[in-house]
């Protein structure tokens, strides 16, 4: 018997599939387990099947299979504790690649709850799923963490692309470690695959020379988005319009933080940090003993 939403069998070779977890327009992800061990794992699979609008090329395809190849090289590249793992990566019988992940089920965008302002829309949430900042000390402890993991990357070359809370995963719902995932869209040096015309990137912490060519994104791409989530983490909601300053909306921000997260907001990459090492430097003065990445 087929699990729920499955298109792949009850079974992937030694996995016995569980449920099928999301679909996006070129993979769907399954949670499954394995006989003998106690953690679930997740099985991400090359997928076009019904998630694409009408009209999908041939070119198009290809790239969208390039770019399942990159995240599955990218992962295998990297031997990080603040990036998810690949466990093993092959083939269906029909040939679709798929690649096998840890499970991780909670992620930042839970600990903060949905980026909403208005008001008709917050009254009908969940108070779970209302937007909720977090402690100073929570927040420098996460970004630390994400910019270790990010400056590994950023070290070889690779930009992420779509840095937001959801790509973000936490081992706990509250208080746990953090582990990137979600390569879908990155580049890696000089290999980038893009479709022309198409969006790169999540709208609300996309820098703005993303927005008009995704191509040419560098690290300072990632570093605006790291901004942009922790001014969400502090403040409790999005940053808009001209001059940014959490301090502002929060007066016990420390200055130092208040001008290191202006800084990536510059709408000018040449004003930002040049990558996560630079962010990463100017942390460790806010967080005497900063903890590593576990």
């Amino acid at each position: 018997m087929e699990a729920p939403g499955s298109d792949i069998g009850p079974t992937l070779g030694s996995y016995r599939i569980r449920d099928h977890l999301a679909r996006s327009r070129w993979t769907s992800v399954y949670s499954a387990e394995l006989e003998g061990v106690s953690d679930l794992f997740a099985i991400k699979v090359f997928d076009l099947n019904g998630s694409l609008e009408p009209g999908i090329g041939t070119e198009d395809e290809v790239v969208w299979r390039n770019r399942f190849d990159l995240e599955a090289r990218i992962l295998e590249s990297m031997d990080h504790p603040g990036i998810i793992s690949l466990r093993e990566r092959g083939h269906l019988d029909d040939g679709r690649p798929y690649f096998v992940m840890p499970f991780i089920a909670a992620n930042l965008a839970y600990a903060m709850g949905g980026d909403v302002s208005d008001p008709e829309v917050l009254a009908r949430l969940a108070p779970r799923r209302r937007p909720k900042s977090l402690s100073v000390k929570r927040v420098i402890s996460l970004l630390y963490q994400i910019t270790d993991a990010l400056a590994a990357l950023h070290e070889k070359g690779i930009i992420h692309r779509d840095m937001k809370p959801g790509n973000v995963l936490l081992t706990k719902r509250l208080g746990g470690r953090v582990k990137l995932c979600d390569f879908g869209m990155a580049r890696w040096g000089d290999q980038v695959f893009d479709v022309s015309g198409e969006f790169i990137g999540s709208k609300q912490y996309v820098s703005p020379e993303q927005r008009l060519d995704p191509a040419a994104s560098d690290a300072r791409t990632d570093i605006y988005s790291l901004g942009v989530m922790a001014y969400r983490l502090l403040v409790g909601k999005l940053p808009a319009g001209g001059e940014v300053s959490v301090r502002r909306e929060n007066d016990s921000i420390p200055d130092d933080l208040d001008r290191l997260i202006a800084s990536c907001l510059d709408p000018e990459p040449a004003n930002r940090p040049d990558d996560a090492s630079a962010f990463k430097y100017a942390l460790r003065g806010l967080q005497p003993n900063p903890a590593p990445a576990t």
